[in-house]
């Protein structure tokens, strides 16, 4: 899904940071964002405030770049 252009054009501004659930820094994370399944993707605002997100199964690619878009936006 990353490879693809729409994909790519969408995440041109954004700053990805990876958590694992499994360590503590992780855990933190995943209940500060009340992460209830995995994989999880959250859109977090300048202040830290967490912006719309995804759990579960993996998006599609519209899917993604509509959370994207949204998350620029929101």
């Amino acid at each position: 899904m990353l490879v693809d252009a729409r994909v790519q054009s969408a995440l041109r501004d954004i700053e990805f940071v990876q958590y694992d659930i499994e360590t503590s820094s992780g855990a933190d994370a995943a209940k500060r964002c009340n992460v209830t399944s995995v994989p999880a993707v959250i859109g977090v605002a300048p202040d830290g405030t967490p912006r719309p997100f995804k759990m579960g199964s993996e998006p599609t690619v519209e899917e993604f770049v509509t959370f994207l878009q949204q998350a620029k936006t929101h």
